[in-house]
Formats: structure tokens, sequence, C-alpha cells
């Protein structure tokens, strides 16, 4: 989990930078975390019951080393998390027999005559809003209380744009951000899914038959069209196409005229930036977007059922139907200054299907100054400690500092404080095409100065991130 502490760094001759803090790791004292320290207590615990128990030296030597290897170990990380953060989701697989056979199956599919979610998406729900315009569609989480409405927007050429341009449309979504954070506001998050998806032709074909409405379609030699023909049936296998939604998720007490009242304004505001092709989405249109998701061969024909009919959970990635899916989290954005276009590596320069998707909540005003007093008053405690006992602060540490009072000047300053979160989903058809696809993306992410973690153990749970449902900052 990060937060928003995007500083502008002006210079002379050239385009914004942009800085991002370090991930907040302090702990309870001394970045020593609360598990850590009831763990600790424990061992200290187990060595003064093994002392008064008057055991003789080997046992008492045995126990000490026995101790003290556990003590470090807790500081070990292991794939990102140290050993007892593993703990939790192995016992969380071993409940749901994952450990067994790494299988969750839908043995139900009809009940009453009606056909039944897998576990992983029993709580969602695709239904109309009840106005007549627009067409509104609305998803529905049970387990979360919450409802989304989700907004088709088309996709700018920001890769095109000169850097100038670039800072104007981010600072117009900072606009846009900032408006929507205000103290009382009934947006509880704020998502955007960026994904690509296998093109059959469709999109490319259609260059063939170009034309405005007033003008006749491009006139092309047989000959042409013959070989640009050919061309679209040897290269669609490796053309994907990509599509950009934006979410928002209420809470479940709020009506749906107070839903349609925020979406427009949030609408009004998009277009004042540049997004003229925004739209909301209908039930219809949520249910191909999903079904899509799931489809080996997506296509945008009508369904009435966007879900999978079975979900297998594996250690390191799901089955849904026939698609592989494995899912990161971002573990930490740029430690530099980047400049506007840093994540174009990662959204326009992958050729597999993936979604990229960035979950954002809003913090308000008063809940962000007591954070960042508290923030700054425990890492003031924490360097005075190391002070006094001899300890050296690390780089680390000091830009963790920064970050602080870069985010305080910011509040300061009348900026809207969020909370944010990256994930990714790769798909594939079988599993070396996943291994190969997901080496590109980590590989991409690299070069976008990004530090993406697979989700070991917790695959569902990262997966359902990249759903436009505003999960993700909890």
């Amino acid at each position: 989990m990060s937060r928003v502490g995007v500083d502008m760094v002006s210079e002379q001759d050239t385009s914004n930078k942009y800085r991002f803090g370090p991930r907040d790791k302090r702990g309870l004292i001394l970045g020593v975390s609360v598990s850590q320290a009831v763990i600790l207590s424990l061992l200290l615990l187990g060595m003064v019951l093994l002392i008064r128990a008057g055991v003789g030296l080997l046992q008492m030597l045995i126990g000490t080393i026995v101790f003290a290897a556990a003590g470090a170990a807790i500081f070990v990380n292991f794939k990102g998390k140290p050993p007892h953060s593993w703990l939790p989701i192995i016992a969380k697989l071993r409940k749901e027999k994952v450990i067994a056979d790494f299988e969750h199956k839908n043995s139900r599919l009809m009940v009453d005559g009606k056909r039944t979610l897998p576990k992983e998406l029993a709580h969602l729900k695709v239904v109309s809003a009840a106005c007549e315009k627009p067409a509104l569609g609305l998803i529905k989480d049970r387990k979360r209380s919450s409802t989304t409405v989700v907004i088709g927007m088309s996709s700018l050429p920001f890769a095109l744009l000169g850097e100038k341009e670039r800072d104007r449309q981010i600072r117009g979504w900072s606009q846009i951000l900032s408006a929507v954070a205000y103290e009382t506001t009934s947006i509880k998050r704020i998502q955007w899914v960026e994904r690509t998806l296998p093109d059959q032709g469709e999109y490319l074909a259609g260059y063939l038959k170009l034309g405005s409405p007033t003008s006749a379609p491009m006139e092309v030699s047989d000959t042409v069209s013959s070989s640009y023909r050919k061309l679209l049936s040897e290269q669609t296998n490796i053309v994907h196409k990509h599509d950009v939604v934006l979410s928002c998720t209420f809470g479940a007490k709020i009506d749906q005229s107070a839903i349609l009242t925020e979406v427009s304004n949030l609408l009004l505001r998009c277009q004042e930036i540049g997004f003229d092709e925004i739209s909301l989405l209908s039930a219809g249109d949520l249910n191909i977007y999903l079904r899509q998701i799931f489809d080996v061969i997506p296509n945008s024909k009508s369904v009435t059922w966007p879900w999978p009919q079975s979900i297998k959970e594996n250690w390191s990635y799901l089955q849904a139907d026939g698609m592989y899916v494995a899912s990161y989290s971002v573990v930490e954005w740029p430690r530099m200054e980047v400049k506007a276009g840093f994540f174009l590596p990662l959204v326009i320069g992958c050729n597999v299907r993936r979604s990229v998707s960035l979950v954002m909540q809003p913090v308000t005003t008063g809940r962000a100054v007591k954070q960042v007093e508290q923030a700054r008053t425990e890492h003031a405690a924490d360097s005075a400690i190391k002070n006094r006992y001899g300890f050296s602060l690390t780089a680390r540490a000091k830009k963790e500092a920064e970050a602080i009072e870069r985010r305080e000047q910011e509040l300061a300053a009348g900026f809207a404080d969020y909370r944010f979160a990256g994930y990714i989903s790769v798909f594939a058809r079988n599993i070396p095409e996943l291994n190969a696809a997901c080496k590109q993306v980590e590989q991409l992410a690299s070069l976008s100065l990004l530090d993406i973690r697979r989700a070991y153990g917790e695959q569902r749970e990262a997966f359902l991130c990249t759903l436009p449902i505003g999960r993700g900052c909890d």
C-alpha cells in the first residue's frame, strides 16, 4: 500500500518530474512490527521458562540456539515476506483444501433452475439502475456492501504527446482527484483498469473501410486489399487492442440518484481535460466487459452470463475456465524522479494479454493531517532511539522522513491525499505461455521502475483487485 506523495519538481527547459516516497515500512518501534514484537516476546518468555526449569547445560545450549534461530528467522524475508507472515496464508489454503488438490470447483452449476457462481465471485452481481436515461449498469458487491459504476474511456494518444501536453493532462487529472476527495464525498474508491485483448482482425480490418460520413470509403486496389488481408491473417495472433475503464465505488447506503449525480459531475470534469469519448456502461456492456476477461477468444457479442463456470486456484496462478491467470502487486513505485511517461513501457510495450489496475482511496483532510502528524512523531521517536544507542539512520529512513515532510507540506498547501495500490494480471492459454508472458511483464515493469511481486498464495485476492470493483486499498 502506498500514498500519493507526488511532488512536481520544475526545471528550466525541461518537463516536470515526479517523486514518489518510499513505501511506509515503519513498525511498532525501530522498524519492528507488532507481529514480530509478539513473537520476540514469546521467545524471551520461553528462554526465561527454560532457565527457571533448571535444565542441564547441553539442553540450555540447544534451547538458546533454537530460540536465537527462531528470532533471527522473523527478520528474514522470503519472497518479500518474513516467514511468520506466510503462516496465515498457508493456513487459509489448508482450510480451503488447496494444498491437497489446488482446486476450487463449482460442482453445482444449477440450483433451483438458476446458474450459480464460483465461490470467489458469488458475492458479485450485475444489475441495471432504476433509471431510464442514461442506461446505467451497477456491480453489486454484497461481501463489501458496495456499488460500483464503470465508465468507458477513450484511449488518448498519451504516448504520442509531448512532455508539456502530458503534464497538462496530469494536472487536469490531479484536479479531478482533488475535486472528488472532499470531506463528505460518497465515492469510496476510484479505479482505472487498462487491459489488452487479442484482436482477431476486426479493428485493423476496419481501416479498409475508413471514411467520414460524408465521404466514400477509402479506395484501394485489389492487390493492396488482398495483401493487407493476408498480413492480418498472419499477424492477428500477436496483435492486441487496448481499452480503458474508470470505476467509481460507493457505499451501500447511498441511493441511485446520488450515484448518478456524483458520476455525472465526474464525467463533466473528465471532458474538461480532453476525455471526449466517455460513456457510462450499461448492464449489458458490463456483462460483455466481464465476459471478455474469461473468454479465450473474446468478442463483443451480448451475453447474459458474464462469469466463468469454475475457478481453480494454485499457489502461483488461477485457472478460470480456459484461461490461466497470474497476478502481481506493485510493492514499490519509482524511487527516483520520473517524467510523466514513466508508466508507458508497461502499458504500451506489452504484446501479451494483461490487465493493469490502479485503485485509489480518497482520505479526508482531517484524517490525513492526523496520520501525517502521527507518522512524523513516530519517525522522530525512532530516530532519537537509534541515535541514543549508536545506530545510524539508513538512506531509506531519511527518504521516508523527507516523504513525510513533503506530504505535510502538500496537505498544508491544500492538495488532496490518497491511498493507492497497483495490481497486474497476466493471461494465457497454457502454463508455458503464461510463464513467458509473466517474464515479459516483469521485464517491462522493471523498465517502468516498478517493483512488482507475484501474489503467491493470494492469487484470488490479487486477481479480484484487477476487476473494476474497487478492491485493493484495505
